[in-house]
């Protein structure tokens, strides 16, 4: 990720702690929260339906790759409570789609990043 990439997703961040936005329900409901900021700051990456998902993962997989798609820095951590799942369940569903191609993990666990793999 580029070092504008790392902006965009730390303001992202930013802005969604200072409008006190939280994930609750769906990334629907994310998307739908950020939905002036998409065009300003992600033209074109949110909003856009995964074709090969629906139909191959699992809820909490396709919720799980579109959260790291947009963010790949995300820990376990971060990801349980935004997805307000356990971190065990976390690694199970990451473990899932590492052995079904559709997430790499590039470089250490501490400062590396994922890469979700476009099907």
């Amino acid at each position: 990720m580029s070092g504008n990439g790392r902006m965009s997703c730390l303001g992202m961040n930013q802005l969604q702690n200072e409008l006190s936005v939280y994930l609750k329900n769906s990334i629907a409901e994310y998307k739908k929260s950020i939905q002036g900021i998409e065009t300003a700051v992600l033209p074109g990456t949110l909003g856009e339906k995964q074709t090969g998902w629906e139909k191959m993962l699992g809820e909490n997989q396709q919720r799980i790759l579109e959260l790291l798609k947009d963010c790949p820095t995300l820990t376990t951590n971060e990801l349980s409570k935004e997805l307000k799942l356990s971190t065990t369940a976390i690694e199970n569903n990451i473990s899932k789609l590492k052995k079904k191609g559709f997430l790499e993990r590039i470089g250490p666990d501490k400062g590396g990043k994922w890469h979700v793999v476009e099907k």
